[in-house]
């Protein structure tokens, strides 16, 4: 029962980190726009859809 519930925090903190990543590369994305990047804009923002589509897989809402 213990092995269980340790392997449930480490799945809720997995979902947290990514959403940190996808909070820290939207304001890269943010950012780059703002100072005309846009090709490296395009790039970050297509990471970040893999990012959160892979989020919403393993943590639907």
């Amino acid at each position: 029962m213990i092995a269980k519930g340790l392997i449930i925090i480490n799945f809720c903190q997995g979902v947290r980190s990514d959403r940190r990543i996808i909070a820290r590369m939207s304001l890269i994305v943010r950012n780059l726009v703002k100072q005309g990047f846009w090709q490296y804009a395009n790039l970050a923002n297509t990471l970040l859809g893999v990012i959160w589509g892979k989020v919403l897989v393993i943590a639907p809402k």
